[in-house]
């Protein structure tokens, strides 16, 4: 293609273009140029107009309208340029890909649209429009990552050089010592003990390569998701939770208990200082034995570890218990339980003083009583749990 010349006269009809409304984008297009050509088209004019007289000065109101004037011409110029790219884009008869949009896109902006604009109107996102640099992976090592290459040193007292071999030779010493910590409390230890400034994502890479790291345990969770029951016999379905509740000397309270679902009835209950995996058991032991029961049992739970313990799992086994889990963040398919922890609330934390664990406890206890025996439910036709099991068995 042979390079065009343009004279005087073509550069003054060019510039004179710009002075009559057209924005750069639109001349540039209509004459074919780039816009650092009618750039030095601009400089070599100014030069000319430069020798000439001065003879007339605008004041500042003409300053200011032609200022305003110019603004105008910039917007109308660049509305006119996304018309003609939505235009453009309507051309084609298929679904257009992101590819050619993206090939739009780059036509416009070297036009003066902004590459913001053009991606807003054609809706694709700007890291789509910037090209990826693929990853140059090293020829001999397949797995090899690209990034900032590892550095084969760490700083220690008064940042000194302190060579991989080095912290290998600690590191092997720290394992042999203590080849029940992991890569982290390693760590701790060799900024402790020796002032190395190392982080661990370093002591993890070095441990992985020198086969020093121990085995990955996944922790699971025991039991089985919890699904809705229609239950209509007694004992068939049972719910545990604990229940904190705190002394006016800052001594707490725990109780572990379960609710019978069919009867309302709590038929097992420990209370202890801490709520731990054992009283849960204990609980579980105990309520069984008073309502003897040895098959058929539906115990519900949430996912606390006390309950999703490998200890507890496998004391119902033993026990003929199949045992489900609420999913996380629904306590309402834990409902029966959680009412009772509301009751006991309402009408017995709220109207005592717990001054110590030893009031607590029998606090709970006497109200545990009174709601087997005594408290009338709405849903039970106004009896109480043990009423409504004594007139169920006969």
């Amino acid at each position: 293609m042979a390079r065009r010349r343009f004279t005087l006269d073509d550069k003054i009809k060019i510039i004179e273009e710009i002075n009559n409304g057209l924005t750069n984008a639109q001349v540039c297009k209509k004459y074919e140029l780039s816009p650092s050509t009618l750039s030095t088209f601009k400089r070599q004019l100014n030069v000319i107009n430069a020798t000439e007289p001065d003879e007339y000065k605008p004041s500042a109101k003409e300053r200011a309208l032609e200022d305003e004037n110019r603004k105008l011409r910039e917007l109308v110029g660049k509305k006119e340029l996304e018309l003609n790219m939505l235009q453009d884009l309507l051309k084609k008869k298929e679904i257009p890909t992101v590819e050619y949009k993206i090939s739009l896109a780059k036509i416009y902006y070297q036009m003066g649209l902004k590459i913001s604009r053009a991606c807003m109107m054609l809706q694709i996102s700007r890291s789509a429009y910037y090209p990826k640099k693929k990853a140059i992976k090293i020829a001999s090592d397949e797995n090899a990552k690209v990034g900032r290459p590892v550095p084969e040193f760490s700083y220690g007292i008064n940042n000194c050089v302190v060579d991989d071999s080095v912290i290998e030779t600690l590191l092997h010493e720290a394992c042999e010592k203590t080849p029940f910590y992991g890569y982290k409390k390693i760590t701790k230890i060799l900024r402790r003990n020796y002032d190395l400034h190392i982080n661990a994502k370093k002591v993890y890479r070095i441990a992985k390569q020198l086969g020093l790291l121990l085995p990955y345990i996944k922790h699971t969770k025991q039991g089985h998701l919890a699904i809705a029951r229609n239950i209509t016999a007694i004992n068939q379905l049972w719910q545990i939770d604990i229940k904190y509740v705190k002394a006016l000397n800052g001594q707490f309270i725990m109780l572990t208990d379960i609710i019978d679902v069919c009867s309302r009835k709590i038929v097992g209950r420990e209370i202890t200082r801490t709520a731990t995996t054992d009283d849960a058991i204990v609980a579980i032991k105990r309520a069984l034995i008073e309502n003897k029961i040895t098959t058929n049992l539906i115990l519900r739970s949430d996912n606390g570890p006390q309950f999703t313990s490998i200890k507890f799992e496998q004391l119902c086994k033993i026990n003929n218990i199949y045992h489900e889990r609420i999913p996380v963040n629904s306590p309402n398919n834990n409902a029966h339980i959680e009412s009772f922890h509301s009751l006991l609330s309402k009408e017995c934390i709220s109207w005592n003083e717990v001054k110590n664990f030893t009031d607590g406890y029998r606090l709970i206890d006497e109200y545990i009583r009174f709601y087997n025996e005594e408290r009338i439910h709405g849903s039970q036709n106004y009896i109480s749990p043990n009423q409504f099991i004594r007139e169920s068995t006969n």
